[in-house]
């Protein structure tokens, strides 16, 4: 009985490990599909392309997203509150930190600036 009651801890301490080192290391939560966010994003009227996306955990129930949209034109009115909504109920995304450039004016990345 003793080895049941082990084995039964023992799967279950696993899970709580394996999320703990996800949430930990900032890692994509389990139940957030990142290509498809990826996808989604990518097909939204007016942008162009997408980078810099990041999604991690902020606790066990919330996430947080950030990415930079390259897109042509401008944006219309409530863009971007539109867009976190749809984060926020499509794919459980809590707080969505959305940056728009123009692709004249990309960002570099840290080792462009350095290097420079």
């Amino acid at each position: 009985m003793a080895i049941l009651v082990s084995l039964v801890i023992a799967v279950t301490a696993y899970g709580l490990v394996k999320s703990s080192l996800r949430l930990t290391l900032d890692g994509v939560p389990e139940n957030i599909d990142k290509n498809a966010i990826s996808e989604w994003l990518t097909n939204l009227p007016g942008v162009q392309s997408m980078h810099h996306l990041h999604i991690w955990a902020l606790s066990t129930t919330k996430t947080a997203l950030t990415v930079h949209l390259v897109m042509p034109d401008q944006i219309g009115n409530g863009f971007l509150a539109e867009t976190a909504r749809e984060l926020a109920h499509d794919f459980n995304i809590d707080h969505a930190t959305i940056q728009i450039e123009r692709p004249d004016s990309q960002c570099r990345s840290f080792s462009e600036i350095t290097s420079i």
